[in-house]
Order: C-alpha cells, then sequence, then structure tokens
C-alpha cells in the first residue's frame, strides 16, 4: 500500500493498484437508526434522515457508508449502477469485498487520517458482481449516523487510464519515429522535440534545442552547438 501526503490541500492519497481482492467474510448489516446533525439546536430525527437520504442519493458518485469494521450500511443509487449488485445483496457485504487492498488496518489508517486532515484518496480496483473490476478514485470521508462511519465515494476513472494509456503510446511512438517532429509556442520557442529532430540538427539530445528560436535554430543549423 503506497501512502503519499498533499501538504498544501491537506490529502493523503492511497495507492492501491493492482492488489488481489481480499475474501473476507461479510458481517450482518444493520440498519440506520439516529442522525446526529445537530449544531446549536437540535434536528428533527425525520429531517435529518431526509435530508441526508436526499443528499446521498442525488450524489454523482457512488457512495458506500461502512462500519468501521467494513460492513456496509448504505449505498445510493449510483452504487448499485455502478457495482451491479442488488441493493440488498450490497448490504450482506463488506467494502473488502468491494475495493480490491483493503482490509482492517487500512480501515484503522482511514479513521486516524481523518481525525486530523481533510481529506483521505484511494486509487484502487473496484469488483462488479460479475467478478470484472474497473478502476476508481474513492473520497473517504467520515460520517457520524448511530455510530462513528466511514463513507467512500467512488468514481470510474476507466475512461482517465484509457487516455493515459493512450498519451504513453503516442509519446512512445514519437520517440521511436525517425521523422523530426517539433511543438512551438507563439513565439516560435521550441517546447518539445524528438531524438529524431535533435539529431538532424547534429545535437546529441534533445535538450540542446528545447527553449530554442526555431527560425535561428534552423539557420544556424550547419553550425551545431554539440
Amino acid at each position: 500500500m503506497a501512502e503519499e501526503r498533499d501538504n498544501s490541500s491537506e490529502t493523503m492519497r492511497i495507492d492501491l493498484m493492482p492488489d488481489s481482492a481480499h475474501e473476507q467474510a461479510s458481517g450482518p448489516a444493520s440498519s440506520l437508526t439516529r442522525m446526529d446533525w445537530t449544531r446549536n439546536r437540535k434536528t428533527p430525527e425525520y429531517v435529518a434522515r431526509s435530508r441526508y437520504q436526499e443528499l446521498l442519493q442525488s450524489l454523482y458518485d457512488a457512495a458506500l457508508v461502512t462500519r468501521m469494521t467494513g460492513e456496509i450500511i448504505d449505498v445510493n443509487a449510483r452504487a448499485v449502477e455502478f457495482l451491479r449488485y442488488d441493493r440488498g445483496d450490497l448490504f450482506v457485504m463488506t467494502i473488502y469485498e468491494i475495493i480490491s487492498g483493503t482490509d482492517a488496518d487500512l480501515m484503522t489508517t482511514l479513521s486516524q487520517n481523518l481525525e486530523n486532515e481533510r481529506f483521505s484518496l484511494i486509487q484502487a480496483y473496484c469488483a462488479r458482481s460479475d467478478g470484472s473490476y474497473f478502476p476508481a478514485e474513492i473520497a473517504v470521508s467520515r460520517l457520524r449516523l448511530d455510530d462513528v462511519c466511514l463513507c467512500f465515494f467512488i468514481r470510474d476513472i476507466a475512461w482517465r487510464e484509457e487516455a493515459e494509456s493512450k498519451l504513453r503510446l503516442e509519446h512512445e511512438a514519437l520517440q521511436i519515429t525517425g521523422n523530426g517532429v517539433i511543438i512551438t509556442d507563439a513565439n516560435c520557442g521550441i517546447q518539445y522535440a524528438n531524438p529524431a529532430f535533435a539529431r538532424m540538427l547534429g545535437y546529441n539530445d534533445v535538450e540542446g534545442v528545447l527553449e530554442q528560436d526555431l527560425g535561428e535554430l534552423m539557420q544556424n543549423k550547419e553550425q551545431p552547438a554539440g
């Protein structure tokens, strides 16, 4: 489990990719009995419950609310859609069965972090009911219901993984092609050059041509700098 702290945003980032899913027995689910949204005065329980459910169900991300021991006690419609489980099935499962690489130690780490910092962010694979997995970015927060709970907000980032893979492939293609390729800014300053372009001008590496003026460089190509 790789951890990285971003001091500027007070976010602890946890990378669980690409661990395999933990197989652990799920504990009994329990219903929510009381929400404590009290500030200066007590909010009626039925109002608090209504607000909580309205917010939970309106979220764009899939949301899973769990006990500190990992049992899932509430979900929203997006979670059912993303994970392809029946709602009732999720209530007899644990978060360990959904987010690959999670375990009791991670739950403890998350709880301790959230006592002191604003956010925790996990990158991991999530399991669907059909056995398939998808890459996800998961924000975690604390929530007080009948007890202190954790809320996992799951966002499918498969499209981002695909885009990054294509960018890496395109970059590698530019690096190995025999054709010279450059990118300049509006003032013809070279921002990117591939090795083939540097070789054409007699340079040993691309660092020699970066930030140079393309017009001046082409005029002086008969006298390479190295």
